[in-house]
């Protein structure tokens, strides 16, 4: 077990750091040295290291309960990512505008369901960092998952609605695909039918003639 947590800690840092490398400090700091290039990712290891033992140690303080709360808004939170592959793959209409609305709703909605649903505090001094009475968030936690999904895909798809239409190859959608497919299909039962013909005549007796 162990084992396990520390290989999954290791990619885990790996990732960040290449992230942090790549996407962020290179961005900064073009042309740079390999060995400054290093020294940073060694850094961002480190420092994604430390923050992920204060993390844990908040998670210990807050009990299993408090653990679970958490784990749930960091995965839910981050729910628009499930509506990305789906809309490049099957929407022609899917654009960055739309997929940034989407998130920001996203965001708003996981937001508004974990503040009125879940109580923040040590002990029995536990409450609600955001009460609206009737109005609160009382579904299952589990749920606020699908829920999030829901939002954005639906949002994402009247949003990108209101904005220009952007030019794809036809190719990367799904209907590419699968217009692709057909006449691939098409193709092979043509030659097939054609290579029957010709497998009839010759087989016929006109033609040994």
């Amino acid at each position: 077990m162990i084992s396990a947590a520390i290989c999954s800690l290791s990619a885990d840092l790996n990732s960040l750091a290449a992230v942090g490398l790549e996407d962020f400090y290179k961005k900064a700091r073009p042309a740079r040295t390999d060995q400054e290039y290093l020294r940073v990712s060694k850094g961002i290891v480190v420092i994604s290291g430390v923050i992920a033992i204060l993390i844990g140690a908040i998670y210990l303080q807050a009990g299993n309960e408090g653990f679970w709360d958490c784990f749930y808004i960091v995965r839910y939170f981050f729910g628009w990512n499930s509506w990305y592959f789906p809309a490049g793959y099957f929407q022609r209409t899917a654009n960055k505008q739309g997929v940034n609305i989407a998130i920001v709703v996203c965001i708003v909605f996981t937001a508004y369901a974990f503040l009125t649903s879940t109580q923040i505090g040590y002990g029995t001094s536990k409450k609600l960092l955001l009460d609206l009475g009737d109005y609160n968030f009382t579904h299952h936690k589990l749920m606020l998952g699908v829920y999030s999904h829901l939002v954005v895909i639906g949002v994402g798809y009247v949003a990108s609605l209101f904005f220009p239409k952007p030019t794809l190859d036809k190719n990367l959608l799904y209907s590419g695909w699968r217009s692709a497919s057909n006449e691939y299909s098409g193709e092979e039962n043509s030659s097939l039918s054609t290579s029957s013909k010709l497998d009839a005549l010759a087989g016929s007796p006109i033609q040994s003639l």
